[in-house]
């Protein structure tokens, strides 16, 4: 398991044992990302060189960017990939508010956007 963000934060090596999903979950509860930016390149190097056998890979984003293809090709090559993006649906029907400044949280570029209808 590897919590990511401009790089990896936190790799745990999956085990055998009954108890070992217990600290998993704990671990998820208190891990907090360092960063906003996330780069997938780097982490799924990581995977690849941690993770000799094949294995499956379950890639949880709410975001998978295009120009990472690349990377996401190498370790389907090697490993059996499933995506999933997780997402909030009430991010698809925002509330009329007007004008809103809006920033890219992996960018950090803002610009104002009209939230009327």
């Amino acid at each position: 398991m590897i919590f990511f963000s401009d790089g990896v934060e936190k790799y745990i090596r999956l085990k055998k044992v009954n108890h070992h999903i217990l600290f998993i979950i704990r671990r998820i509860t208190i891990l907090y990302a360092k960063k906003e930016r996330y780069q997938y390149r780097g982490t799924l190097r990581f995977f690849n060189n941690a993770n000799k056998k094949r294995s499956i890979m379950f890639l949880l984003s709410d975001s998978f960017p295009v120009i990472y293809q690349d990377a996401l090709n190498i370790a389907a090559k090697r490993h059996d990939v499933v995506g999933v993006q997780v997402y909030d649906p009430r991010d698809k029907d925002l509330p009329s508010v007007g004008m809103m400044k809006m920033a890219d949280s992996e960018t950090g570029a803002t610009q104002w956007v009209d939230f009327q209808r």
